[in-house]
């Protein structure tokens, strides 16, 4: 049995947990990873794209797991790649959807890979977008979920 997440709701956490978290690596190259899964191949990749040690996904999207409209999560998506950019962050494009596909739903958040930026600095960007979690990874580890406190 794998153990809750201290600090989220259970059900969100059911739905994140069962999530493909999928980056685009450029060339078409595009990885899935899900959260408690170990993927050599996936790790390779993204080594070739630029990783040295650690990844995590973060969304714009539906603050909260509220959702807002398309129009609304665009223009937050545009905002936070400019944050990544004005911080000289490197990342790639990816996408976060059900598990039983793209097309079975229209919960799909775009976001952004982050690369090598440790657990605290993703937390905080988390906390400017309002999101209850994030997915964050150490090449060779099994990625997890991390819940957003947002007293820090």
């Amino acid at each position: 049995m794998i153990a809750p997440t201290p600090g989220l709701d259970p059900a969100l956490e059911q739905v994140y947990r069962s999530a493909v978290y999928e980056i685009d690596c450029g060339d078409g190259r595009l990885i899935r990873r899900q959260i408690d899964r170990i993927d050599a191949q996936a790790d390779a990749v993204l080594g070739q794209c630029g990783c040295q040690r650690s990844w995590s996904i973060v969304t714009p999207c539906n603050p909260h797991s509220v959702a807002l409209d398309a129009a609304e999560n665009r223009r937050r998506l545009l905002i936070m790649r400019a944050d990544l950019l004005t911080a000289a962050w490197h990342f790639l494009d990816a996408v976060n959807y059900p598990a039983t596909g793209i097309s079975s739903s229209d919960w799909i958040e775009p976001g952004f890979c982050i690369l090598d930026q440790e657990p605290e600095q993703i937390l905080g960007l988390a906390v400017r977008y309002q999101q209850n979690a994030v997915v964050f990874g150490r090449l060779g580890d099994a990625p997890h979920l991390l819940a957003v406190d947002f007293k820090i």
